[in-house]
């Protein structure tokens, strides 16, 4: 498997993603952590992320995941925690993080509330919802134009979800959420599906000269 990093700071190399050196890819035979050099972020495209990370977990998710890829958490789970509290579960990540969801059987028709084109999955005891909308999903295809699977977009929001929005609070916190072309060929039992949380720089309007 191919690692994709970004490189943040690095002595006379580039910021564009690339491949770790030789040195640095060093393996556990167990399914243990890597050794990532300091300055490396994990940045995988879209199609590398379903290809190479979320197709070889759906077939074989027991296999540990290292740390600095992301975490494995059941959808029940994931449902119940805010934003904030899912990323204290992470050991990496400074404002994007990965969670590999474990779907659990028959929580999507619990945890999902619609109306329209709007879809709203609510947080908790209705401490918030994740929030999109069905057209905002776009698929993913490899180079030869071939569908790996799809990907979409939520905002978070805080407070109850109800028929009325008066109540409800958009805050910085996005999910994208990918999940596989063809979910059909996979046990619903381990049915997964990734979601990247990303927590949004806070902008403040700058001071009046």
């Amino acid at each position: 498997m191919t690692m994709k990093y970004e490189v943040a700071s690095f002595a006379g190399g580039n910021t564009s993603g690339g491949t770790l050196p030789p040195a640095a890819e060093r393996h556990n035979n167990n399914g243990g952590d890597v050794a990532v050099p300091v300055g490396y972020r994990f940045k995988p495209t879209d199609e590398e992320l379903v290809k190479h990370y979320l197709m070889d977990k759906a077939f074989n998710p027991a296999s540990p995941l290292p740390s600095y890829i992301g975490r494995d958490i059941q959808a029940s789970r994931f449902l119940n925690l805010p934003p904030h509290r899912l990323v204290s579960l992470m050991s990496n990540g400074e404002r994007e993080w990965f969670l590999f969801i474990h779907q659990d059987q028959d929580l999507e028709s619990e945890a999902i509330w619609t109306t329209g084109c709007e879809v709203r999955r609510m947080v908790g005891n209705g401490v918030g919802f994740w929030r999109s909308f069905q057209a905002s999903e776009k698929p993913i295809c490899d180079s030869s134009g071939a569908p790996l699977g799809f990907k979409s977009q939520s905002t978070y929001f805080t407070a109850a979800s109800s028929s009325s929005s008066s109540s409800s609070k958009k805050t910085h916190w996005k999910l994208h959420e990918y999940r596989l072309h063809s979910p059909r060929n996979i046990r619903v039992s381990t049915y997964i599906y990734i979601c990247q949380v990303i927590l949004l720089p806070f902008v403040t309007s700058p001071p009046a000269l």
